[in-house]
């Protein structure tokens, strides 16, 4: 039984975190307003998650093409949920996300502005390109050398001369 009655052909599920729903949800219902607005579909959140689980179900009523409208919104604020509480940056001792791809030299005097206050700047940049930055704590061998690396092969890798 869905929040909307009996189960249609048009009655989705979509299992989502329950920690995203409030995102979902929005300030007094604002986001899952647009979302109805602009997918054309009916959806609600289940009150409670699912039992045992971190799970909460997200009920759409639409056709199919409204569907996929409301999941793939749906899905973008999990996924921006996920990148923005998944740490970007790490400065240490040794990069913990593996062997960097791509090199950028950057003059020591530009180092700062890269970095940004409280590195906001260089979180930016990890955020936009979707990458891991490591940065070393101390130069690794050469003096104006720090390294800001990435995770995945197909991702960035700064290195700040």
């Amino acid at each position: 039984m869905t929040p909307y009655g009996a189960p249609s052909p048009y009655a989705y599920i979509i299992p989502v975190p329950n920690d995203t729903v409030g995102l979902i949800i929005g300030k007094s219902g604002e986001t899952i307003r647009r979302l109805q607005n602009e997918s054309g579909a009916k959806i609600q959140v289940a009150k409670v998650p699912i039992k045992d689980k971190n799970i909460r179900n997200v009920f759409v009523e639409a056709e199919h093409e409204k569907y996929v409208a409301a999941k793939e919104a749906i899905d973008k604020i999990i996924n921006d949920h996920k990148r923005a509480n998944d740490p970007q940056i790490y400065i240490g001792e040794a990069n913990p996300f593996g062997e960097p791809v791509l090199s950028v030299r950057i003059s020591d005097k530009y180092v700062g502005l890269v970095i940004g206050k409280q590195g906001e700047t260089l979180k930016g940049i990890a955020m936009a390109s979707d990458t891991k930055i490591y940065m070393p704590q101390k130069n690794p061998g050469e003096a104006t050398i720090q390294e800001v690396a990435n995770s995945k092969p197909s991702d960035l890798l700064i290195r700040v001369v």
